[in-house]
């Protein structure tokens, strides 16, 4: 199944909302009550990539669902298929990392193995201009 195209930002972010919700993710918050939904993480991933200019709604969905493959028990093929687009599962696989039970550096090796979409896509976040990425994570 495919999704229609002014749908399938809307449908990422509420599978992105849904699967996080379920894990309960609290990673990349600090401690305490006011600890934000791990929701807005991937809302400021989204939005800086729209602040940089990318108009790319699959590269926006993939934002969104940057996270659900390595957290969410999610693989490439249950994402296209909840998705909607093999495209945007193929952006997220590229930027997941393998095994977290790997040591960071080995984990970063990968990252670069997998050029720009773990750039673009997995770390904006922490850049204040992400660049505008290719069309295609080849």
């Amino acid at each position: 199944m495919t999704t229609a195209p002014d749908l399938l930002v809307p449908n990422a972010m509420r599978l992105a909302e849904y699967a996080h919700r379920q894990h309960d993710h609290r990673r990349k918050a600090p401690p305490g009550e006011d600890r934000p939904a791990y929701f807005l993480h991937l809302t400021e991933v989204a939005w800086l990539l729209l602040d940089g200019g990318v108009r790319d709604d699959e590269l926006i969905a993939a934002a969104f669902l940057h996270d659900i493959i390595e957290d969410c028990d999610y693989d490439e093929i249950r994402l296209a298929a909840a998705a909607g687009s093999s495209r945007v599962a193929a952006l997220v696989a590229a930027v997941s990392e393998p095994d977290k039970g790997h040591g960071w550096e080995e984990r970063q090796q990968h990252a670069i193995a997998n050029g720009w979409p773990r750039w673009t896509i997995r770390s904006s976040w922490r850049c204040p201009a992400p660049t505008r990425p290719p069309t295609s994570p080849t």
